[in-house]
């Protein structure tokens, strides 16, 4: 069995490794029910994968900050390593399980991939295209319940903290759908009260003051409040918005210094510019 021509799947035992090292950053996207993860910061992981022939072969990745990771079941012959997995269908379903793995009645065995998604959009697209979750046979379906416990085994172990059980997903597709409409509409509203937030500040009080040289005014209340925009936007990197949300902190930073030095026309003109990019924004998820 050889690995599938052009892979862009990540098998979840791989994604353990990386997230165990270090070498790969992720968190739960809006719902752990779900059980998709973004990557918070951009990364370069590697696989060591073995050929038929016993051939190393080094399958790097490219996971960009705010890449969507979809889990879903395939079959292992399209990922098998002759050297990682040898003896695998020897193996009991508990030490299957262990490596998110799973056999099927038939006696095939299917294991745990989490596929990389370009952005939020194509993820939403990719919920609403797909008919079922588990298309790879019908077959599979009827293991459901046991394939839903691996998934969930993979979240307890990412959260470690988590004591209580996940709750059973009846239809994953609609959830995960659900998930991506709730987190695109969330990021709108988020979106544009940062932007009205930050507007807000060409107007205040403070800064009418400052402009009329007014050098008894403070400008901590001012930089306190971009500082807690600046951290908010921090929880809105995902992908196609991480470029304009960098581009609006940029100026954020750079408001702050200009207000630091009491520089009104520099701090307005880098607040105008965190106001056009976070209208880029919305109209990136439109």
């Amino acid at each position: 069995m050889a690995l599938k021509e052009g892979l862009t799947a990540i098998r979840a035992e791989w994604l353990w490794v990386w997230t165990k090292s270090g070498s790969l950053k992720i968190n739960l996207l809006v719902d752990p029910k779900t059980r998709v993860f973004v990557v918070t910061e951009n990364s370069r992981p590697s696989i060591t994968f073995h050929e038929k022939d016993g051939a190393k072969r080094t399958i790097r990745y490219w996971l960009a900050q705010g890449t969507i990771l979809n889990p879903r079941w395939d079959l292992l012959s399209h990922y098998f390593d002759p050297v990682a997995d040898q003896g695998i269908e020897k193996l009991e379903p508990e030490k299957l399980a262990e490596r998110f793995m799973f056999r099927l009645k038939d006696g095939q065995i299917v294991v745990l991939i989490y596929q990389h998604v370009e952005d939020l959009l194509h993820f939403l697209r990719q919920q609403e295209h797909v008919q079922d979750d588990y298309t790879i046979q019908a077959r599979i379906i009827s293991s459901k319940r046991m394939l839903d416990k691996i998934e969930d085994d993979f979240c307890r172990w990412f959260l470690q903290d988590w004591k209580q059980q996940i709750d059973r997903i009846l239809d994953r597709i609609i959830s995960k759908e659900r998930a991506a409409k709730d987190l695109r509409n969330k990021l709108a509203i988020n979106l544009r009260s940062a932007e009205k937030s930050i507007g807000s500040i060409l107007s205040c009080e403070p800064m009418k003051e400052l402009a009329k040289n007014n050098k008894t005014v403070s400008v901590i209340g001012m930089i306190a409040h971009m500082v807690s925009i600046y951290t908010d936007l921090n929880k809105m990197k995902v992908l196609p918005l991480v470029p304009f949300i960098n581009l609006a902190q940029f100026h954020i930073r750079g408001a702050i210094g200009a207000l630091q030095v009491r520089e009104v026309e520099r701090a307005c003109s880098h607040i105008e510019s965190v106001i056009y990019h976070l209208q880029e924004a919305q109209d990136s998820i439109k």
